[in-house]
């Protein structure tokens, strides 16, 4: 287990669609995330530009840490909510996997399709190549996992890595710690494509 970073949006935003689903919360409620958005705005913006007051927001809708019994019912038994906030690669290559093949998520699944932060894994790839992903990072740990589609088929790729020395990671002040970190996931990203394609 490592510090999920921001792949914790991935479950929140999963719960939150399925309790819209169940008529539990609508898309048109405030989200209560400090800037007047809605439950259905911050479930996009949490997953394609991996907005943090909406994931906030979110995982206090969701209960935080009273939801990893059901996480961990449903199979994610590395994952919890509660600060901090941890997962493994095997349980959010896991969510990937249904959230490219169950039907009930497939909005999630086109979220992470418009992803706008590709300085990871889609930095390795061919320009083009069809990925559904989802970062994270937070200091010391730099994340990026996703569905990349080549010629022969969907390849899930979880890439979960740290510690690595200060200053990385921090995404929104880049530097050389940043681009090291970053570009060896892209690498890693790169080498599976190149096996698979």
């Amino acid at each position: 287990m490592l510090p999920s970073a921001s792949l914790y949006k991935l479950f929140v935003a999963r719960e939150l669609l399925r309790r819209i689903d169940a008529g539990e919360l609508s898309r048109e409620q405030p989200a209560s995330d400090g800037r007047g958005r809605t439950v259905g705005q911050c479930v996009h913006d949490m997953i394609v530009v991996s907005d943090n007051a909406c994931g906030a927001a979110g995982l206090r809708m969701v209960g935080g840490s009273r939801l990893d019994a059901r996480l961990h019912e449903d199979g994610f038994r590395s994952t919890t909510l509660g600060s901090p906030q941890q997962t493994s690669a095997e349980d959010v290559a896991s969510f990937l996997l249904a959230a490219r093949t169950n039907a009930d998520l497939a909005e999630l699944y086109d979220l992470l399709q418009d992803q706008q932060v590709n300085d990871r894994l889609p930095q390795g790839l061919p320009p083009g190549t069809p990925i559904a992903h989802k970062t994270g990072d937070i200091r010391h740990y730099a994340h990026d996992a996703g569905v990349i589609t080549t010629a022969t088929g969907d390849v899930v790729v979880a890439v979960l890595s740290g510690p690595w020395p200060l200053p990385c990671c921090d995404a929104d002040h880049p530097g050389d710690a940043e681009r090291i970190a970053f570009s060896a996931i892209a690498q890693l990203g790169r080498g599976v494509y190149d096996a698979i394609a």
